[in-house]
């Protein structure tokens, strides 16, 4: 019988959390960047100390104080005539002459005053902000050069932060934008850019706060609040994701994503009654998307009505009669009741509907393991194996399967190590493959790599039952008597936490709504 949390490759789950809700596709098509030439980030240029002033310089600075752009030009005409080197003039002309609408020769200006001056901070910043905008390559040179000399830089960085996110650097994204502070937060553009890299480099809470102060900016924009929910949700808010997402169901109709991350939401917050009213308004209002029946249907399953969960997939194969995922999630509730020639046909049907996809020979690999056919599921995962050799989900269930079958006398355990090898290499966060790594070197008497597979198993997991109670037996065979003690209470603690919610979970029951009524 499939684990909770195992997942089918396809998108499959047997847990009812569906994978954790993501940004919309990205912010990249909901809130596209358009950072034309024009837009400007660092806005004017303040005026610096340029040291004592003559009075013809002085007149410039008034003029370029008072908005008499085309005045100042005229005067530092004159003034660069007599002192054509002087890089403090060459930055002033820069200043006039982009203010006035002509920034190629402003750039020009700025340029002649830094082949004066390498290090001239206004001349560097007036340069960047024009080469910013045409995003010529010398701009990001040029920022890092000011940042070098005068680190607190808000306008720098923001540049810097802009033009790392469009080469897609998120890390150096992140920390630019952290650094730029305020000089953010009038544009709408560059927040949405920070907020999407802090949540990819898992930074949710920092997300979850740029995507609030970009919804307080544009307080209609859609896209924001749908991603300050999802970033609240990745952060473990979920009462704040609830409150949040609620403006945009609360339409005659809602989007699908933000019905299913509200579902999801509640789910999480242990609203399943809350859950389950979202998902069928959601299979109402959007009859042809697989998830929301999927996620139905993974509802139902945890609160053991498999009856109504095959129904739910029954009505979301006749509208959706193409669906190799609903097909293989079918499969998976037929598995639950022990009815596998009926499981292996649904999953059968999902290969044929999907061959490229996994999750139907996933699905048939299982169901042969559950009727003790272990050797003719192994053959199945190994094609797939070979077909996806870094797909962690199918490593996993390979090794487990070879485990499986070399208790029964068969010597596997060589290529069950080295697919569970690959699955955690492909990815760390395989709890279920560190686990059968640690019950494979227990079995072959290697306790020291058996405790180090199953530390790192808890580590990833530390409310898995499984992993606790493996290190557990690992550390009691080799001698740790403190370790096991302690992780014997902590063992203990979880089953008392884990029957009080069964007990909880228990007063809730799914039933089937009599269209005829008592």
């Amino acid at each position: 019988m499939l684990t909770p949390g195992q997942k089918l490759p396809g998108g499959s789950v047997t847990d009812s959390r569906h994978a954790a809700p993501r940004l919309k596709t990205g912010i990249r098509s909901r809130l596209t960047v358009r950072l034309s030439p024009v837009v400007r980030i660092a806005g004017t240029l303040l005026l610096v100390a340029i040291g004592a002033l003559a009075e013809g310089r002085r007149e410039v600075i008034e003029a370029l104080t008072a908005g008499q752009h085309q005045r100042a030009v005229r005067l530092l005409e004159a003034l660069l005539e007599q002192n054509p080197d002087d890089h403090a003039l060459l930055t002033l002309q820069g200043i006039a002459l982009n203010r006035i609408g002509r920034p190629e020769e402003a750039l020009v200006s700025y340029r002649t005053a830094l082949e004066r001056a390498p290090e001239y901070l206004a001349a560097l910043q007036g340069a960047a902000e024009i080469e910013f905008q045409r995003r010529d390559p010398e701009a990001r040179s040029r920022l890092e050069k000011a940042i070098a000399i005068h680190a607190q830089n808000p306008t720098a960085h923001a540049m810097l932060g802009v033009l790392a996110f469009e080469r897609d650097d998120c890390p150096a994204a992140v920390v630019h934008f952290a650094r730029a502070g305020p000089a953010l937060s009038n544009s709408g553009e560059v927040l949405s850019q920070y907020g999407m890299c802090a949540f990819q480099e898992g930074e949710t809470q920092t997300a979850a706060d740029v995507f609030r102060q970009l919804l307080d900016l544009e307080p209609t924009n859609s896209a924001a609040r749908f991603n300050l929910s999802v970033s609240l949700f990745r952060a473990g808010r979920y009462g704040e994701a609830i409150d949040t997402v609620h403006p945009l169901v609360g339409v005659e109709k809602p989007e699908s994503e933000a019905l299913s991350l509200l579902a999801d939401a509640y789910l999480s917050n242990k609203q399943v009654p809350e859950a389950l009213e979202t998902l069928k308004r959601a299979v109402a209002i959007h009859p042809r998307n697989e998830r929301h029946y999927v996620d139905l249907a993974n509802l139902c399953m945890e609160q053991e009505a498999h009856d109504l969960g095959l129904e739910i997939l029954d009505a979301g194969i006749m509208n959706i009669p193409g669906s190799a995922r609903l097909h293989g999630m079918r499969g998976v509730l037929l598995a639950q009741l022990s009815q596998f020639e009926r499981a292996e046909a649904e999953f059968a049907r999902a290969t044929e509907l999907e061959p490229d996809q996994a999750s139907g020979r996933i699905g048939l690999s299982i169901a042969l393991q559950q009727t003790g056919r272990h050797a003719e599921s192994i053959p199945i995962l190994r094609e797939q194996a070979d077909a996806e050799p870094d797909n962690p989900v199918v490593n996993t269930m390979l090794g487990r399967a070879l485990l499986q079958n070399a208790e029964a006398g068969a010597v596997l355990l060589d290529e069950a190590r080295t697919a569970l090898e690959r699955a955690v290499q492909a990815d760390p966060t395989q709890t279920t493959a560190w686990v059968e790594l640690g019950k494979l070197f227990m079995k072959t008497g290697q306790l020291r790599e058996a405790i180090s597979m199953l530390d790192r198993a808890v580590a990833t997991a530390p409310d898995d039952r499984q992993a606790v109670y493996q290190l557990m037996l690992a550390s009691r065979k080799s001698g740790q008597l403190e370790k096991t003690r302690e992780l014997s209470q902590r063992l203990r603690a979880m089953v008392v936490r884990d029957q009080r919610e069964d007990t909880r979970q228990a007063r809730f029951q799914l039933v089937r709504e009599d269209p005829e009524g008592p």
